[in-house]
């Protein structure tokens, strides 16, 4: 499981870093570690030792695999904004690593500020929904027959209210969120998979149950809730990540220390993500956030909402069966650089790249990015440049984010209402 290290922890409630929604909480850390020289980002710097040279992120991967860690623009340059910076630089980088080490291998992020660069730090981690989320109705109604003794009590009618709907209750059966309608105790809500080997609640909300018999008992009004969280419904699983009151993944806030005489030190740091081969993560490389690029095929508006989006429906679902709006989750990793007014100066935003195959892998290395496919598929020893007597399998042996579009039939339906049923299809719904 993830483990964010930090030497002191503090609760802190924000509301205006950019990393975050208006409704999330920042977790305040004050990291005191020593100081030195270093030589930015792939230096092999000491952890705890602060570098001069730049705000950076790097990964101390302890020369068990290779990996790629570059500005978006080129691979010759290290993901590093450089310390006599004057200020407003926000890069993107990508981390690229073979599929066999991103799951077998704990997972190390180091980040770095120098010495009177930031006062502040934040992390917002990368997360997105692991299966379909929603609502429930907020009032179910019940009228039970239960007149006749020799014959066994039945739902006569069912009616139900949701948040969004503006007229009077409708019936149970009208409202796609709801299922097993004919049950005495109250329905269904199709978000709340627990049932289901390995699945969790993902329905929302609070509501009033009112249930009435017709041999003309007490009726009975119950205030109770649909039981879901979204903490149980999020990947990767961030179990030790802090959360706000609503079970969203929380971003972290750092105060870059000074010594006893007000002098800048600067800040060295790192987040720690287990291996996805030590849980019962199946087959999914979690920490994999990159996928293909705005604007292709992941494209898709709201079921009911107009709200558009470029990014998968796993980390933006926009709506639930309702229409009611689905808080967002985060593309990518995002390291902020404050000053003391909390105003933003520079950023490094970090997607992570699965790599299928190793030839793949060098062959981007070496030619400088110009050829090499992350997303080879095919059949060992055949068609994914495999050496040695290996037969059978797929090249593509850990499915990560991208690989949901490709199980959703290879793009988003955008109709409204049409598709509901195959909403599940595009999210990851890793077995744990």
């Amino acid at each position: 499981m993830p483990k964010v290290k930090f030497w002191i922890c503090l609760c802190l409630s924000l509301s205006l870093f950019t990393a975050c929604s208006e409704d999330e909480d920042i977790v305040d850390t004050i990291g005191t570690p020593s100081t030195g020289d270093g030589g930015g980002p792939g230096s092999q710097v000491p952890v705890g030792t602060i570098d001069q040279t730049g705000f950076w992120i790097d990964v101390d991967d302890g020369g068990q695999y290779n990996k790629l860690l570059y500005k978006t623009t080129s691979l010759e340059e290290d993901c590093i904004i450089e310390a006599d910076t004057s200020g407003f630089e926000f890069i993107t980088c990508y981390l690229d690593i073979v599929e066999g080490p991103l799951y077998l291998n704990d997972l190390e992020l180091r980040y770095n500020s120098p010495p009177g660069l930031c006062d502040i730090i934040t992390v917002s981690p990368a997360w997105h929904y692991n299966q379909d989320v929603g609502f429930g109705p907020s009032v179910v109604n019940i009228n039970i027959d239960d007149s006749d003794p020799d014959v066994p009590a039945f739902v006569d009618s069912c009616t139900a209210t949701h948040e969004n709907d503006v007229d009077s209750p409708i019936a149970c059966a009208l409202h796609p969120e709801l299922t097993d309608i004919g049950s005495t105790t109250g329905p269904s809500c199709v978000y709340d998979r627990s049932g289901s080997d390995g699945k969790f609640n993902c329905c929302f909300g609070d509501y009033t149950l009112n249930i009435t018999t017709t041999s003309g008992a007490l009726p009975s009004s119950e205030e109770t809730n649909w039981g879901g969280s979204p903490q149980s419904c999020i990947s990767p699983y961030l179990s030790s990540w802090p959360f706000d009151n609503d079970g969203y993944p929380q971003s972290t806030i750092e105060r870059v220390p000074r010594d006893p005489n007000d002098e800048a030190v600067g800040l060295t740091n790192s987040v720690s993500l287990a291996a996805n081969a030590s849980s019962n993560q199946v087959r999914f490389s979690t920490w994999a956030n990159f996928y293909t690029v705005s604007g292709g095929p992941h494209g898709h508006s709201g079921f009911y909402g107009a709200t558009v989006s470029n990014l998968p429906y796993a980390i933006e679902p926009i709506d639930d069966l309702t229409g009611t709006p689905i808080r967002s989750g985060n593309e990518a990793w995002t390291i902020g650089c404050y000053d003391e007014g909390l105003e933003l100066q520079n950023s490094i935003t970090l997607y992570i790249r699965e790599w299928n195959t190793l030839a793949d892998f060098i062959a981007y290395e070496t030619s400088g990015g110009s050829s090499g496919d992350p997303d080879v598929v095919g059949t060992q020893g055949i068609d994914c440049k495999l050496e040695g007597p290996v037969t059978g399998g797929p090249c593509n042996d850990y499915l990560d984010l991208d690989d949901i579009l490709t199980r959703a039939g290879g793009s988003y339906p955008t109709v409204p209402g049409v598709n509901d049923a195959d909403r599940e299809n595009y999210f990851p719904q890793i077995e744990y």
